[in-house]
């Protein structure tokens, strides 16, 4: 991998944090939770993880330090990506279909959606100093289901590089041209990124937010019926506000009763 790019190419990777109330993170020594990859790379002495305490990238080779500088703790989640994309930098995904990691989530940032929904989630974090801080976030839970469905316009445009490494199946973007069609496309229409699961957080309250009804093409009962719509968005509110303290049950093994 290292050899492929070359002395003046650079390698950029999710290096993720599983948030948990019960561990501090600590970007110099806890593992990634996005595959072996990555945590590969994140141990080798010459890679450079960024400060992020939840979303941090690791990057190893001539602008690693360029990607992963401004992606401190009060940088924005998918930052390194549009960085990336500054530099014209391309998103290779080995194995994993049409789905563009994180890269799929900057493009949902810059087109305004990713800030819509959230939920406070508080956790503690070792800075670069060493310190333990305890900080309070507006965690994002964007959903994915039909982020996949959009890299069809990007074949379209005839920028998908398809092809094996090894036996996985892959693609391969460029991410200016990426981000430019995935956020005007976002943009002009939201109800694209919009599931059919009336479960999903996320999607139902966004469109009730946004006041997307109108637009959905083929609506689900849950999208035409105004008494439904009210009610998922009262339960929504609720669940919202509930989400912290599932999420500790969970931890403390208390899931499956609720």
């Amino acid at each position: 991998m290292v050899e492929t790019v070359g002395p003046k190419g650079t390698i950029m990777l999710p290096s993720f944090m599983q948030l948990n109330p019960n561990v501090i993170l600590d970007y110099k020594t806890t593992p990634a939770y996005t595959g072996l990859i990555p945590e590969i790379v994140r141990k080798r002495s010459d890679s450079l993880r960024s400060t992020h305490p939840t979303h941090a990238v690791v990057a190893l080779g001539h602008m690693a330090e360029h990607l992963t500088r401004a992606h401190d703790p009060s940088a924005r989640m998918y930052l390194p990506y549009s960085t990336l994309t500054e530099l014209g930098g391309k998103i290779l995904c080995i194995g994993i279909g049409d789905n563009l990691v994180g890269f799929r989530h900057e493009v949902q940032d810059q087109a305004g959606l990713l800030d819509k929904v959230t939920y406070r989630r508080t956790f503690r974090y070792r800075n670069e100093n060493g310190e333990v801080k305890k900080t309070y976030r507006r965690c994002k839970i964007p959903c994915v289901a039909r982020l996949p469905e959009l890299v069809n316009l990007l074949r379209n445009a005839n920028l998908v590089g398809e092809g094996r490494v090894g036996a996985a199946s892959s693609v391969l973007v460029p991410t200016r041209e990426s981000m430019e069609i995935l956020t005007a496309t976002l943009k002009n229409d939201p109800t694209l990124n919009l599931c059919d699961s009336i479960t999903c957080l996320w999607c139902r309250r966004l469109e009730w937010i946004m006041r997307l009804y109108g637009s959905i093409e083929n609506p689900k009962f849950f999208q035409s019926n105004p008494l439904a719509r009210h009610c998922l968005a009262a339960i929504n509110w609720l669940r919202l506000k509930e989400i912290p303290l599932l999420i500790r049950l969970r931890h403390l093994r208390l899931w499956d009763r609720f």
